[in-house]
C-alpha cells in the first residue's frame, strides 16, 4: 500500500510538471465518451439487432478512434423510422395507383404473346 501511494504522488509531481499533459488526458477521455455515447445512440435508432448493436458499442470502446471510422462503414444506412417511412409511401403509392399497375401488367402480357 505504501509503494502505491509513493508512486501515485510520484505521479501527480510528474503530471503537474507537464500541464499539458492532464488537459490532453481530459480532452481526449471527453472525446471518447463522445464517440462512444453518440455511437450507441445513432446503433439503436438503426437497428433492432442486439447482437449488431452490442458488437457496434465494443468496437467503438475498444478501438476508440479506428473504430468509429469502421462503425461509420458498418452501420445501416437508413435508421428504422426512415425505413419504415420509405415502406408506407411505397405502400401508398402503390394503394393510390391501382391503374398505373393495371397498365403495367397489360404491357407486361402483350411482351409475354
Amino acid at each position: 500500500m505504501d509503494f502505491f501511494t509513493t508512486f501515485l504522488a510520484s505521479m501527480r509531481g510528474t503530471l503537474a510538471a507537464i500541464p499539458i499533459i492532464p488537459a490532453i488526458t481530459i480532452a481526449l477521455s471527453i472525446i471518447l465518451v463522445f464517440l462512444i455515447l453518440y455511437a450507441t445512440r445513432d446503433i439503436l435508432l438503426r437497428t433492432h439487432s442486439f447482437v449488431y448493436q452490442f458488437v457496434c458499442i465494443v468496437l467503438v470502446a475498444l478501438l476508440p478512434g479506428l473504430g468509429f471510422l469502421l462503425y461509420l462503414l458498418i452501420r445501416p444506412a437508413r435508421t428504422t423510422w426512415q425505413k419504415e417511412m420509405h415502406q408506407l409511401l411505397y405502400h401508398m403509392w402503390d394503394s393510390m395507383n391501382p391503374q398505373q399497375e393495371m397498365a403495367q401488367e397489360e404491357v407486361s402480357e402483350q411482351n409475354e404473346q
